[in-house]
């Protein structure tokens, strides 16, 4: 079975890779909850087109119970409308040069969804957002990969960053599992093979809560 991978490209015809100057990959871990939080967030700029372009993200989730919940470019927050008066608004939007983000399928493991406008030149922070479990891993401690996470082109500056609510979490990165240590910058790479995150199993007696909070993006998360 093929893995699904990430792309963000413009052109309804052609499907051009859009320019990724930089990428930040959050992870925040609750083991207690066996879930975590993912951000992924870009900076991305159309530097090809004198003119304002939509583009068409797809994200691959970790799992089929992954769940999208927060998307944003620039100051703009995608806001949830009917599904049926989704194209409706999306239209009057463009029309008034706005920013929109449509959902266009959520099925299985990959998130699609349309971005505009991207401006000629104008760097652009796009931001995703979502919640997966943690599976139990063969030494008896927890897991998540996202192998499908490659980019097309290498990204300038890739920053990955892991924090646990208990345990002590290990990014592993790409096919030959290196293991990096958090907020470990990479140069121009485009992070073949994706990434796992391990948790150590916790030690004997070590207790677990039964509510656990994290924040991210300015916002605090809660689980319980």
């Amino acid at each position: 079975m093929t893995t699904p991978t990430f792309s963000l490209t413009y052109g309804e015809d052609v499907k051009l890779p859009l320019s990724v100057q930089a990428a930040d990959i959050s992870v925040q871990a609750v083991p207690s909850q066996r879930m975590c939080l993912i951000e992924l967030r870009l900076t991305v700029v159309n530097d090809a087109v004198d003119g304002d372009i939509e583009a068409a993200l797809r994200f691959p989730l970790p799992d089929s119970d992954a769940t999208i919940c927060g998307l944003s470019l620039g100051r703009d927050t995608a806001v949830a409308v009917p599904k049926a008066k989704a194209a409706e608004v999306a239209y009057k939007e463009k029309e008034k040069g706005r920013a929109v983000a449509t959902a266009a399928s959520v099925q299985g493991a990959v998130f699609e969804t349309t971005i505009f406008p991207l401006p000629f030149n104008e760097p652009k922070e796009l931001v995703v957002t979502c919640f997966t479990k943690l599976a139990a891993a063969a030494d008896h401690g927890l897991s998540m990969a996202l192998p499908g996470l490659t980019f097309a082109k290498p990204v300038p500056t890739v920053v990955l960053r892991t924090a646990a609510t208990e345990g002590t979490p290990l990014l592993l990165v790409g096919e030959a599992g290196t293991a990096l240590e958090t907020g470990t910058v990479m140069r121009g790479t485009t992070l073949p093979g994706g990434f796992t995150l391990r948790l150590a199993r916790p030690a004997a007696g070590t207790p677990l809560a039964e509510a656990a909070s994290a924040a991210c993006g300015g916002q605090l998360f809660w689980s319980g």
